[in-house]
């Protein structure tokens, strides 16, 4: 994902779609390519942070860190030609990434290792508006043709002021097409809106695949939220599912539970109840004041029914910020969630990554190591380590909110640390695995961070 991933409000931005072999899910937000066989990936950064703030506007310029897997020497970095709020890249075989911050409404890329190739905004595309293009992506795979297809969510601003007056959430599907000459952003297919303020198109992802020679999805999921059930169950969430060709919607969840901000991540996991379709995993982290304890929901691919709900364990807060899928190795396959907060006032309390082989066993528990450290806003599954990003403060003004991404063992033993280098660099925003590391530096605090 993730991700995942950090968008709005700590989350990582980025949500990734992989090929489902086994277990759980992914959203955000990343594709989790193999060494040989590695697939696009296209990660909308908006902001995770250690220190829940309202904000928006990148205080650095934006950038991607790429390293490899092993020694984890760093690769090179790619940045946007000239500022570009919160512009953000995550690595595979072809490059995508977004700026959701960017004038304009937020700008898609393409870009290689040697920088920026080709960026379009909506405008561009179709000439309608939109608010925080690129908050998070989800691949479509190649419909019949020549083109490939992506869905791409413009959740736009948070309820209040300024939502009502900018442009309508939004979800486009996005064509675009590849050639010796590069890849390049070629039009708007469709695009769906939801409710002003619900930060509809928040994670998106798509799913079910029903032309497997074509590897085109079908179909897609939509989160939103901020959405309220009604006028008491504000910021319930919501979760939706339409058809990739029609726009159709197909389903759609509502959280019952006042400020539970279900949609806040989700991942497409594997078809657990036999019926043909794949299922989606739901966080839905609630309140920093545990008054709202976060959950997750397992809902049908079918039809949007819960299938299973599984609760926080003791003490976690915010459970559920950030979703990521297991790896092929035996001692990271699974789920893991992260609770990256701690209560107001408890000095002994620390952040946590819970990693579930099975939602049927008590989980094993990646713990930070000091209390307001944010640890786990962004998580990433390699081979061999897992990666969480942390945002704590530091003595020095000119070091806060840099960003620190350490790579675990499975035994939780720290096997190296990396940090980003300026103060509100946000280093470890977003986090994704594929062929190399690589760790999206936006450079902007949180717009939304759950309270």
């Amino acid at each position: 994902m993730a991700r995942r991933g950090l968008r709005y409000g700590g989350v990582l931005g980025l949500a990734y779609v992989a090929n489902v072999q086994i277990l759980t899910w992914e959203g955000v937000r990343m594709f989790f390519a193999s060494r040989t066989a590695v697939v696009p990936i296209l990660v909308a950064l908006a902001a995770a942070s250690s220190v829940p703030a309202s904000g928006g506007d990148a205080q650095v310029d934006g950038a991607l860190h790429r390293f490899d897997l092993e020694r984890f020497k760093r690769l090179g970095t790619i940045a946007a030609e000239e500022a570009t709020d919160e512009f953000g890249t995550i690595f595979a075989d072809r490059f995508f990434a977004s700026a959701p911050g960017a004038d304009g409404g937020g700008r898609l890329f393409f870009v290689s290792e040697d920088g920026v190739r080709s960026s379009v905004t909506a405008a561009d595309l179709s000439g309608h508006e939109t608010s925080r293009l690129g908050e998070d992506w989800g691949d479509l795979g190649h419909p019949p043709g020549t083109a490939s297809a992506m869905v791409v969510g413009a959740p736009g601003e948070p309820d209040g002021p300024a939502a009502r007056a900018g442009a309508a959430p939004a979800v486009l599907v996005v064509e675009y097409r590849s050639s010796a000459a590069g890849s390049r952003f070629s039009r708007e297919v469709s695009r769906v809106t939801g409710p002003s303020g619900s930060l509809f198109g928040w994670r998106v992802a798509g799913t079910d695949s029903q032309f497997p020679a074509a590897s085109f999805n079908a179909s897609y999921i939509v989160s939103a939220p901020l959405e309220n059930r009604g006028k008491k169950k504000r910021r319930a969430g919501a979760v939706y599912k339409f058809d990739t060709e029609t726009g159709r919607q197909v389903w759609k969840f509502k959280s019952n539970r006042a400020g539970e901000l279900a949609g806040y991540d989700m991942m497409i996991v594997r078809d657990t109840d036999g019926d043909g379709f794949s299922d989606v995993l739901v966080g839905a982290p609630g309140s920093q004041d545990l008054e709202v304890p976060g959950r997750l929901y397992l809902l049908s691919g079918r039809n949007g029914k819960v299938l299973r709900i599984v609760e926080a364990p003791e003490g976690a807060v915010l459970f559920g910020y950030e979703l990521a899928t297991g790896s092929a190795n035996a001692a990271l396959q699974g789920t893991f969630v992260s609770a990256p907060a701690t209560p107001k006032g408890r000095k002994d309390a620390v952040g946590a990554v819970y990693h579930y082989a099975d939602f049927g066993a008590e989980p094993t528990v990646f713990a930070g190591k000091k209390t307001n450290q944010w640890f786990g806003v962004s998580v990433g599954v390699g081979p061999t380590h897992l990666f969480v990003a942390s945002f704590e403060g530091s003595r020095n003004a000119n070091k806060d909110m840099r960003g620190t991404v350490r790579a675990l063992l499975p035994s939780g033993k720290i096997a190296k640390t990396l940090r980003g280098k300026k103060g509100g660099e946000y280093f470890g925003r977003a986090v994704a695995v594929g062929a190399v590391l690589a760790i999206g530096a936006p450079g902007a605090p949180p717009l939304f961070v759950p309270e």
